[in-house]
């Protein structure tokens, strides 16, 4: 079980163990990690740029935000009315719909929140979606019947069995957010939630129910304040495998590398951008895909007007810059694909741009939509296809 005493024993991660006094990586070292992959994820000689779905899922323009089920089954994605539309992946790959003026009546809505969604994420097994709004809550969806099963609010709640199939709902207690939530993620297999609301970050400890129906709870389990700075903007966690590595993106425009287990700063990047950085992607890796275990030490950051750049957990210096990523007025989404070998990123102009991580500069495709500002951008990680969402309400599906 997980607990949060400092004596407890520790896990054999699948993630490598660095240290600080580690000798630091030189750029050809992080180079063999980009072009290291193994099957049975395809790795294709182009990217994925052939449109094949184009559809209209909103009535009005929206900030949407994109999350891919682990196992590439569905998508879900925030806008409109403070919704979350969850789509199957044979409507992303369906070459037949074309665009439309209309949105599609499609997939599962989910109406709960009374304010803008800023986050959502599906659970490791894909039964369940958390999302986080400027309502001050977190709920966690059983979202194929379209179900709230626990709204996060407090210091505990949902249910429990008293015996003898008797269950009790616990009793209110008062909230724990003072501020809108900026990102909400499971962590550590399911079995925590993390979520960053002002400058906290507010660890609960969950129960989900083992199948839809069945009682689940939640109890905040610790509290860590950042006294430094104003506001967590962003926060990334692994939830695929063991480990305790949580990153921070502060107001005071650094990454913060905390160790929840510890619950302390282990390591620091002071002043990443010269703006407040509001998307940090790490190298999760798939069910379909492999890397290196210094593979996963790779993660990229995105500030407005600063490009994209990518980070290695071992050195405190950045190893490569996608500065012609020029959005200095959305927050548009980027995504590395599940083979660490493209990045992709939305424009302010209506176009996707594609790049290869193993080259230090230019733009390896721009492809023009002919939508709105392209707010996020995801790669599947069952299919070599990327999924991009437009301000207008679009939704595009590209392939190889």
């Amino acid at each position: 079980k997980w607990s949060f005493d400092k004596k407890s024993p520790k896990i054999n991660e699948r993630r490598a163990r660095w240290s600080l006094e580690s000798k630091e990586p030189r750029w050809t070292n992080t180079c063999q990690i980009l072009r290291k992959t193994s099957p049975p994820y395809p790795v294709v000689p182009y990217p994925p740029s052939k449109q094949i779905c184009k559809m209209r899922i909103w009535d009005e323009s929206a900030k949407s935000q994109l999350a891919f089920m682990p196992s590439g089954k569905s998508l879900a994605i925030s806008g409109a009315h403070n919704s979350i539309q969850v789509l199957s992946e044979n409507l992303l790959l369906n070459e037949a719909v074309e665009k439309n003026d209309s949105p599609v009546n499609a997939g599962q809505r989910l109406v709960g929140h009374t304010a803008a969604v800023n986050s959502l994420e599906f659970s490791r097994t894909g039964d369940w979606l958390a999302t986080g709004g400027d309502d001050m809550v977190v709920k966690i969806w059983d979202w194929r019947s379209r179900r709230v099963i626990m709204d996060v609010n407090s210091r505990r709640g949902g249910f429990y069995e008293e015996g003898y199939g008797v269950v009790r709902k616990v009793s209110k207690e008062a909230p724990v957010f003072n501020d809108g939530v900026n990102k909400s993620r499971f962590f550590y297999m399911d079995n925590i939630l993390l979520s960053a609301s002002g400058n906290k970050l507010m660890i609960h400890s969950l129960k989900l129910p083992p199948k839809p129906g069945d009682p689940g709870q939640f109890r905040l389990a610790k509290t860590f304040n950042i006294p430094e700075c104003k506001t967590i903007n962003t926060l990334s966690c692994v939830n695929q495998f063991y480990s305790f590595i949580t990153f921070l993106a502060c107001s005071d425009k650094s990454v913060k590398v905390l160790d929840v287990n510890q619950s302390q700063i282990v390591r620091e990047f002071p002043r990443c951008h010269p703006r407040n950085i509001f998307r940090i992607v790490q190298n999760e890796g798939t069910v379909g895909v492999s890397h290196p275990e210094r593979g996963y030490d790779l993660f990229m950051t995105a500030a407005l007007g600063d490009g994209a750049k990518l980070w290695d957990l071992r050195t405190s210096d950045c190893v490569q810059k996608f500065d012609t990523i020029q959005n200095v007025r959305h927050q548009c989404g980027i995504a590395l694909s599940p083979c660490l070998r493209y990045l992709a990123a939305g424009g302010e102009d209506g176009c996707v741009y594609l790049y290869d991580t193993r080259r230090v500069t230019g733009c390896l495709e721009r492809i023009p939509t002919g939508c709105d500002v392209i707010m996020d951008v995801a790669f599947s990680p069952r299919h070599p296809q990327l999924v991009a969402v437009s301000l207008d309400g679009v939704v595009l599906s590209f392939k190889s």
